[in-house]
């Protein structure tokens, strides 16, 4: 009863992304890995920049766009979903309510969502953390969670060593920044060593899988995440956790994702992030993401306020007025040309 009056306000908060397509893509998913409560499953996808999904008892499940943008591929997907789908089989979420020190803790992580609504994603930062803490379960739990999401990824066909994969990956975000929002899926979850290697020994005890599905569904993922990671990318840089958010454009071009986008995306993090080296750094990036037709109109926007702040007004001037030439519908339209004629008046 407390979830579906959680759940009752956590539908129509902002952050809830309204997207057919990749809804209809999660869904098929579940119901591949656990048929038996795939009827019990609601999901949602919620713009949420960080790793994390997560399984309420009454079948309330999130899926994050930051756990979106950091996959692989569709296998190292499935773990994470087969995982939450054993925590919901086993009903460990109840378990987790009765030793909960109140209610009002246990239903903040699965509530999160509704904190935005009103502030976007960067007012969702500062609870992010605590939240994190309160959906620990025991390493027990943890355990059997992650034995019965293998059964259901060798089931559907997955290969059971991309999870291993996974949790190193986010593991080296997580110290790469050091913050307790990066590493919220670890407040809830067991450290990736000693996971990596109990799901290792556990997957060489399964039988050959006579064939898997990696290869044949990463098609399909990729078209999806290639059609929404930039947006997903521009929450991260807002939350202001630039070294996390290098990381990921690290991961993302060793994915071969486009660099043009990419080193614009650098050229954001050093210019926000404002060291001593930073904004050489991402003036440089920009120049990069600029070799490129395709790189976003906003480079030149940007070049255009790293080179007015180190006063080359000529080139400052250059700048924004290809920056307005390539995006003549700009919302900043307005403002730019105000750079331009204080530019030229100085």
């Amino acid at each position: 009863m407390k979830m579906n009056e959680a759940e009752r306000s956590f539908a129509t908060s902002a952050l809830i992304i309204k997207d057919a397509e990749l809804q209809s893509y999660l869904e098929d998913m579940i119901c591949r890995l656990a048929k038996e409560v795939c009827s019990d499953i609601r999901l949602y996808v919620v713009r949420i920049p960080y790793f994390n999904a997560s399984m309420a008892p009454n079948g309330v499940m999130q899926v994050w766009t930051g756990l979106l943008l950091r996959l692989e591929n569709e296998a190292q997907l499935a773990t994470v979903l087969a995982h939450e789908l054993a925590h919901y089989k086993k009903r460990h979420a109840i378990r987790m309510w009765n030793s909960a020190r109140n209610t009002t803790d246990f239903l903040a992580f699965f509530s999160i969502a509704t904190g935005g609504v009103g502030y976007g994603v960067v007012g969702l930062v500062a609870g992010l953390g605590a939240a994190g803490s309160i959906q620990v379960y025991s390493r027990d739990l943890e355990t059997e969670a992650d034995e019965i999401g293998q059964d259901y990824l060798y089931r559907a066909g997955y290969d059971l060593a991309e999870a291993g994969r996974l949790w190193e990956k986010i593991k080296g975000e997580a110290d790469a920044g050091g913050r307790e929002t990066t590493a919220i899926f670890f407040a809830s979850h067991p450290p990736a060593e000693d996971r990596v290697e109990n799901l290792k020994v556990r997957a060489e005890k399964y039988p050959e899988q006579p064939s898997l599905l990696l290869r044949q569904e990463d098609q399909k993922f990729r078209v999806l995440v290639d059609a929404r990671w930039q947006g997903w990318v521009k929450d991260l840089i807002d939350t202001g956790s630039y070294e996390e958010t290098l990381f990921v454009i690290d991961g993302l071009e060793e994915r071969g994702f486009n660099p043009a986008a990419l080193n614009f995306f650098r050229g954001d993090v050093y210019r926000r992030r404002s060291g001593e080296e930073d904004l050489f750094k991402a003036k440089e990036a920009y120049l990069k993401a600029a070799t490129s037709e395709d790189s976003p109109a906003k480079t030149y926007k940007n070049l255009g306020l790293i080179a007015k702040r180190q006063k080359e007004d000529g080139k400052a001037i250059k700048y924004f007025e290809i920056y307005l030439a390539r995006y003549p519908e700009a919302s900043d339209r307005f403002l730019v040309e105000s750079y331009i004629k204080q530019l030229r008046k100085s």
